[in-house]
């Protein structure tokens, strides 16, 4: 690659997730659907150099802790890509394909893209586009748990966006029901162009699917399944809004949090009910249990919540980076640190009173990686 190519490069921070205080795994990129390239990045606290980086030429929608041994002390991370790509980075790095899974990958069947990985001590499972929702039950043996398409009148899809496990008999999955849209053909949009680049087209393509389905009765609504250890089934929830993200505090208290400020708290059991505060409309994306509280990331910001309102937290952002925005893409408690990773911001924890930053040295941030330096 050349200086100019990699100097073009600006990743950002698009997955994140901590195994515990001085363990975390990262995907750094861009969005660039005609040239994928993801650059995982590995951090173990407890050697004197912590880095690690695998690249990839996929874009990776998830990164997850594979808790070993049987004191679960030590712990492996997995990868899952939008075209079914599933990485093992352990002692060894292995890579396998979920077959039928992506958009572009031969043997894409056309149900989608998938978006989330889970791990319930058992197996693994990947979720996405077009109902797919796979078990790893051995080594490269994927299965697909709902081998018929969901069916809805009025609707023409359902995707799932997260996925979270409880036990190897219980997981939840969150996503959305698409309507039925109208006809959209993107060559006669009045925007189209032969010269628009694959990125333009599908930005084009995009706006025209959103504005056809506008015309239908209404919007995407959200879903939620529940695995029992044998099934799949749908739950009622008392909210249309579409869910983001799930946090399991125990077998009884199931959090969910999405659009419009929604928040719910439940199980499969005895049903979910809707905590939120109405007056709250910001887009939650992550959330989890630090101490006693519980703390919600919104599109734009950190918050605890206390069973009624959200209270804003504001961690401690080098104002030089970012402007000092906040943009969270998840945030997540591990003993006793909460990890706050921001798309632009980078990685900070905080023990309850202090903020830490977690810089990320410049070596990892080049696309054409030539090692890190070595250490003084």
């Amino acid at each position: 690659m050349s200086d100019d190519q990699s100097f073009l490069w600006s990743p950002r921070l698009l997955q994140a997730a901590a195994a515990s205080q001085t363990q975390f795994a990262i995907a750094l990129g861009e969005l660039q659907y005609d040239d994928p390239f993801t650059a995982l990045i590995l951090y173990n606290g407890i050697f004197s150099q912590p880095w690690e980086r695998i690249d990839v030429q996929r874009e990776i929608n998830a990164v997850l802790p594979v808790r070993l041994g049987q004191d679960g002390r030590e712990f492996d991370f997995a990868a899952l890509s939008n075209e079914g790509d599933f990485y093992y980075l352990g002692d060894e790095i292995t890579r396998e394909k979920i077959p039928g899974a992506g958009v572009l990958s031969e043997d894409a069947t056309g149900a989608g893209a998938l978006y989330d990985l889970a791990h319930d001590g058992d197996a693994f499972i990947a979720v996405g586009d077009g109902a797919q929702i796979y078990r790893r039950v051995g080594e490269n043996d994927w299965r697909l748990d709902l081998p018929q398409l969901i069916q809805e009148p009025g609707f023409e899809a359902v995707g799932f966006g997260s996925v979270a496990p409880l036990s190897p008999s219980s997981a939840y999955a969150v996503g959305a029901a698409y309507p039925t849209s109208t006809e959209y053909n993107v060559t006669e949009d009045p925007e189209f162009s032969p010269d628009l680049n694959a990125d333009q087209l599908i930005e084009l393509f995009r706006r025209g699917w959103e504005r056809s389905a506008q015309q239908g009765p209404h919007g995407p609504e959200s879903r939620v399944y529940h695995f029992n250890g044998t099934d799949w089934r749908r739950l009622e929830v008392p909210t249309s809004n579409l869910i983001n993200d799930v946090f399991i505090e125990s077998e009884t208290r199931i959090w969910m949090v999405g659009q419009g400020g929604v928040i719910l708290l439940g199980n499969a059991e005895h049903g979910f009910r809707d905590v939120s505060f109405h007056g709250d409309t910001e887009t939650l994306v992550s959330v989890t249990k630090f101490q006693d509280r519980i703390i919600v990331a919104s599109d734009h910001g950190l918050h605890s919540f206390d069973g009624h309102v959200l209270s804003r937290i504001r961690p401690r952002i080098d104002p030089a980076v970012n402007n000092a925005v906040p943009n969270p893409i998840r945030v997540q408690a591990v003993d006793d640190m909460l990890f706050y990773f921001d798309s632009g911001n980078g990685i900070h924890c905080w023990d309850g009173v202090t903020w830490t930053a977690i810089p990320i040295p410049p070596a990892l941030l080049v696309r054409d990686f030539q090692g890190l330096p070595p250490r003084d």
